[in-house]
Parts: structure tokens; sequence; C-alpha cells
């Protein structure tokens, strides 16, 4: 009887691994990372119910899946039965009978796959591991273990993507799915291989790089595909759907073609618009990279960053250069100049791209298919907030990649409408507000100024967003400006670029009931890295997607790692360090700086500056930034900290203090406090920050606190630190 059912599992295998190649194309990366020989652990994620077939119908040895007692493959009638219904407990499958069948697959040198999960995810993410996987490894420490990640299988028919299990359409035939082997570890905690299936996740979307097309070549089939979906619109124009984006693109590029020199590097003057994500994506379709200037800053920055780029030509509007007040270097293009240029040769062309299928609109009308995913798309200036704007290179592949990782993580669908209110000088904007929308198919939703809070809350009632990307200054704005219905359509509001404070997403959430959401990342990440998301709770399955005080989950395909600030040795769980981040979203470099790339990314970790420490879970807390400490007398002083101090004195909702550090002779640095007006004097503060039990270095002096009217902010609504700080040296030099 045990023959006839190994013979039948045989059968069935071949069957099931003959199916799954026909229907995905499988790619092994890693394979080198397999012991040839002797026992090995394999743990994977678990994403859909074919994950099974796939690790059998790749790897080269035999395997056998913990959970199953005689097959190597087929999942035990509890594990489909807990599948297809929530209300099956968790430890259905005899895990005392599971473990004896896999420790001697071991002792016979076999190989066992393990699921350390436990469920399928439901919202994308890694989960967390389960009680049972931590024994098992324990029970085995001399066997080595291979982490391991499927990358793909969260599209098939058979996860819930989409919320749907069976219940929707493939979304590709034959798509592409990849299956990456880590390197082996030996005795591992559980945290460790956690760490190292991430790890495996990010050199997946290397395996895999060149199945991805660059952005704007991407953007042509998705734009043919979602083509009669509504595309952008702002305040001053009416929805444009895809067809028509990608027709008017297309001839603003031939346009923008006999105005331009030989330059590859073109500046964009322009805000969030439909004129602006035009004229991105016209850039794009003629091999040009745009680099969208910062309207906020200075004559003298914005004349620095067009220097560094080599910028000769700027793109802008009369009616908005007029309104900044600034002026860009170089050659200015104005945009309502080109409708004279327009040919009737150029709206047939236009006529035809819209009627022509996106293969040969993409290969033969635009001659795209020299474009590499290694080309550069876009170069981004870094905001400035504590130093000289820099030039972050980013790569098709950085920004394509960070896109996918986004949509996966925020379960994105061409069902979304996008709230685009982050400017696209600002890579947030530029990934996931200009290129994000066309590739999914979403709408999204233009307006050039965020602190506009009773336009913004028009707009939001007008056309009903789902997705909205903000700041908490902006969100401060919202909750006095905007009515209590103005965004009880979103789904998921997520903050970046300054850390969310507890006072406002509770006055958020308290008048929209909308929870928000605190989500981080670089520009250097292109630039988002984690964010907290919607969880799952149905029966007996809780999936938390969010925690209060934390950042979120990294994003597949991302691997971060917690580092001592001195010797950047990784550091075990529950210690603060400096934040590393692994993926392909990191930037190819800065821009004529190859020093300051090399300080910045080591062995292909990049060093984010800013300290922070993991949860066994994989939820990440920022506890400050590396650049806003002091050394003072030897020791590191965190502002940030003292900032919270303040304000929790001040019972203030609003920033209304910032902490510096500015130079001293006799302990290296000094603290100051810059401040908006106060309920209170400088010398009450001062006693009552004392009282609180600070340590001593920590208190600056009473002669150290100064009052401005108002604390400068960038153009992302973060305060602006270089600013604060030449104040706070002005004042204390004078």
């Amino acid at each position: 009887m045990q023959a006839l059912a190994s013979v039948l599992d045989g059968i069935v295998g071949c069957i099931a691994a003959l199916w799954t190649r026909l229907n995905y194309r499988i790619r092994l990366g890693g394979k080198q990372n397999l012991p040839a020989s002797g026992p090995v652990i394999i743990a994977v994620n678990y994403t859909s119910l074919i994950d099974r077939f796939l690790v059998y119908a790749v790897l080269p040895r035999r395997v056998w899946f913990y959970g199953c007692t005689r097959q190597r493959w087929l999942p035990t009638l509890s594990e489909i039965k807990r599948a297809w219904s929530s209300s099956v407990p968790e430890n259905e499958i005899a895990i005392p009978k599971a473990d004896e069948f896999a420790s001697e697959i071991l002792r016979k040198g076999g190989v066992v796959c393990y699921f350390p999960e436990g469920r399928m995810t439901r919202i994308g993410q890694v989960l967390t591991f389960t009680e049972e996987f931590k024994q098992f490894l324990a029970k085995h420490p001399d066997v080595p273990v291979v982490p391991a990640f499927i990358l793909g299988s969260w599209e098939t028919l058979f996860s819930y993507h989409l919320g749907a299990y069976l219940r929707k359409w493939p979304r590709w035939i034959r798509s592409l799915i990849t299956l990456e082997l880590g390197k082996p570890l030996k005795s591992p905690t559980s945290y460790e291989v956690r760490e190292g299936m991430l790890v495996a996740s990010a050199d997946a979307f290397e395996t895999s790089r060149y199945d991805r097309l660059p952005l704007h070549r991407a953007a042509i089939y998705a734009m043919k595909r979602f083509g009669r979906l509504p595309g952008i619109t702002d305040m001053n124009t009416p929805i444009v759907n895809y067809h028509s984006v990608l027709m008017r693109a297309v001839i603003l590029s031939r346009l923008l073609n006999r105005k331009l020199d030989k330059s590859k590097y073109v500046g964009v003057f322009l805000p969030s618009s439909v004129g602006g994500a035009m004229t991105n994506f016209a850039l794009s379709f003629l091999g040009r990279i745009p680099v969208n200037l910062n309207y906020t800053i200075g004559q003298e920055v914005l004349t620095s960053c067009c220097k560094q780029a080599e910028i000769t030509q700027v793109l802008t509007s009369k009616v908005f250069l007029e309104k900044v007040g600034l002026k860009p270097p170089g050659e200015i293009i104005y945009l309502e100049s080109l409708r004279k240029d327009l040919r009737t040769s150029d709206k047939l062309f236009g006529l035809l791209v819209r009627i022509l299928p996106a293969w040969f609109v993409d290969r033969v009308l635009l001659g795209l298919s020299s474009h590499s995913i290694d080309d550069t798309a876009t170069i981004v200036f870094s905001s400035g907030s504590t130093g000289d704007p820099k030039g972050v290179i980013l790569t098709h592949h950085n920004i394509h990649a960070n896109m996918f990782q986004m949509v996966q993580h925020a379960r994105a669908t061409h069902r979304d409408v996008v709230m685009g209110i982050l400017p696209f000088f600002h890579s947030f904007g530029y990934t996931v507000t200009l290129w994000v929308p066309p590739l999914i198919g979403a709408s999204c939703v233009y307006h050039f100024n965020p602190l506009e809070g009773e336009t913004v809350g028009k707009l939001a009632r007008e056309h009903r967003p789902t997705l909205v990307f903000a700041t908490s200054t902006f969100l401060r704005t919202y909750v006095r400006k905007c009515e209590k219905d103005d965004f009880i359509s979103v789904r998921l509001m997520v903050c970046g670029a300054e850390k969310l404070q507890p006072s406002v997403a509770k006055d958020f959430e308290e008048k929209f009931r909308v929870p928000a959401m605190e989500g981080y990342g670089c520009t250097e990440l292109s630039p988002v890295v984690s964010a907290n998301t919607e969880g799952f709770d149905f029966g007996d399955v809780h999936q938390v997607g969010a925690r209060r005080g934390y950042i979120g989950r990294s994003m597949i395909g991302m691997a971060p790692s917690i580092r001592d600030i001195d010797t950047f040795e990784p550091l075990p769980l529950g210690s603060e360090g400096l934040l590393f981040i692994k993926g392909p979203n990191v930037m190819k470099g800065y821009l004529n700086k190859p020093q300051m790339t090399a300080d910045a990314i080591r062995d292909g970790w990049y060093n984010t500056g800013d300290i922070a420490c993991i949860e066994e879970d994989g939820f990440i807390r920022i506890t400050d930034r590396l650049a806003r400490f002091s050394k003072i007398a030897g020791e590191m002083v965190p502002h940030g900290r003292i900032e919270d101090k303040i304000h929790e004195i001040l019972h203030t909702k609003d920033p209304q203090v910032v902490v510096v550090g500015v130079p001293d002779t006799k302990r290296g640095e000094r603290l100051v406090v810059v401040h908006t007006p106060l309920s209170m004097g400088t010398d009450v503060l001062w006693s009552r920050l004392k009282e609180s039990g600070v340590p001593s270095i920590w208190l600056p002096s009473k002669s150290d606190f100064y009052g401005v009217d108002e604390l400068p902010l960038l153009g992302t609504g973060k305060i602006d630190l270089r600013g604060v700080k030449k104040i706070a040296s002005d004042k204390s030099s004078a």
C-alpha cells in the first residue's frame, strides 16, 4: 500500500510540475546556495496555494514539505481545509507526527521545505513566523537552513491579490515567477531566517531585473490596456483617459524634439499637474532625462542644482514662472509657445499611436527597444533639510522595482484613485503619483499646493480618492480646513517625509474616521521603504498590517538590517542602531560624487543615517536620525528626544521647537533651541525641562533659547533643518 501511494504521488507530482511549467515561467536564482547533498531545511514565504508546485517544479533536489506524511508535495487534507475555511484552528495538523516525519527525512539526508508563516498571506507581506517553526529549528541545530523567497506568485489566480481567492481572472498568461535561494545559515534563530528570506527577496529582483521594461515603455502597454479608464486630472483640466494621455504625450514629445538641444538632462520647472505629468512622459519617450526642479527653494540653490546636472534648457509655464518668483538658469522653453508649432503630421502620428497595438507603438513608431531598464530615469535633488541638495541618480530599475513593491504592499489596483498632492521634484511624488497610476491603471487627481486645505478637500469630495500620500504637516492643515466627509472614500492614508505626530494622527482619525498610517522612505531608496497598511481580520485569521509608533514592515524585495554606529556590524534582535537597506530600489549613486556614493552604499547596503530597531515580526521603529545627534563631551545627544520632551511640557500638538547643535570650543558642540512664540516663558520651560529628569548633558543653556515668528519649511512640508541651523548659528554668534 505504501509503495502504491509512493508511485501515485510520483505520478501526480510529475503532472503538477508539468502543469506549473506550462502555466508559469519559473526562474531559479541562487542555485549554488543549495547544498548538493546532505540534510537541508528550506524556509520559504507563503504567498499562494501553488507555492508548493513552484518549489517542487524548479528545485534540482528531491523535496518533502513539512506537514505532509508520505507525499513529497501534496498538501494534507487539513491544509486544504484550512486554505478554504478560516474556521479551522491553526494546530489542526498533527504537529508531532509532522515533526517525526520531517526529522526522519533530515536524518536520511533529505530536503524539507517549511513555510514558517504557517498561513498564506492575505496582505502581501512576510508575516510573523510561527512558534512551531522556532521549535523545529531548535530541534535541528546542525542542519543548514536555506532561506528562500518566491517572487511573482502574489499576482497569480491562487493568491489573495485583489482581495479574492480564485474569484478573479489571471493577470498574465505564463506569468514570470522567481524562486530565489539565499545563503545557507548555520544554527540560525527565526529572526535570522527572516532576515535571510528578505535578503533573498532583494536578490530575486536582481535575478529578474531584465524581465521588466523601462518605465515609459511599460507605461505604453499599461495605457493601452487601461486606455478607456479615467486617467489624470487637476483643477484646470478635465479627466483625461489613458488613451488620450498616451497620444498627447507622444505629440508633445515630437514638439519638444524640435526645440531641445543634445543635452542629456532637461529641467522641468512645473507643479504637480496634468501638464507636468505629460512633460515628464514626453521627455522619457525621447530618451531624455527629466530633472524636476524644486520651486520652493531659493534662487541660489536652484542655480546650484542646474549647474550640477549641467542643465541648459528648462521647460516651464509663463503663468507658473510669474507665480513662484524664481527663474531657472539657461534657456527657458514655455510650453504655451509650443502650440504654434503643432503640425498636421503630429496629429496623424498621435492618431496612429492611439489606434495601433502597444508593441508596434513601442518598437516601431517610437523606436524604444534600445532603452534599457538600467538607464537613468531621473535625477532627484534631495530636499536639503540637513545640508546642500545632492543629485540622486535613480534608474528605471530603481523606480520600477519600488513601484512594484509599493503596489503589492498597499494592494493598489486599477480601481484606486490617487490624490497627487506631492510635488514631482520629491521622489515620493515622482514615483507614487507620477508613474504608479498609469502603470496600474489607477486614476490620479493632481494639485500643486498640498497646504491649500479647502481646495484639497474640494477635490477629494469631487473625485473620491482611495489612496492619499501626505505628511504630518499636511494632515494638520486638513484637520483645520477640511470638512469631516471630505476623505470618507479614503482606504489608505500614508504619511512620510517627517515623523507622524501621534496627536495629529488622533485628531485626523477622530474627524475623518480614517486612520492615518506612518510610512518611511529616502530619496536614495526611490523612495518608499516601509509603511503601515490595512490588516486582515476574519474568523481566526488575524494578520497585522499596522502598529502605532512604528513605520510598518519593509516591503517585499527589501532587506532591512540594524548595524553598529561605529563598526557597521549587524546587531542582534531588539538592538538600536543604524538602519541599512538592501534592495533593487537602492540608488545608482550621487551625481558626480563618487566618494559620497561609496560612503553611503557599502556592499549594496544603503546607510539611511537613521537610528532604528526591528521587532521579531518585522515592524520597524525609527528613534532618531544620526544627523540629528550632537556629540557633546564624547556622548551622542539626540535632538528629537529633547524636542519631544519640550513639546510634552508645552502640551502642544504643533511643532514649535527645533533643537540643533552648534560648535562649542569647550565641549565640541552645544545645544540650541529655536522656537516659535511659546505659552510660557523660556525660564519656566527650562526649569520644567530640568525637573523632567532628562540627563544634564541633554539640557540646553538658558541663554540658548531663541524665538522666531515661524519655523522655515521645505516644499514637502518638512522643517528646513538647514535653515533652522543657520538661524541658530547667526543668533548664537551674535
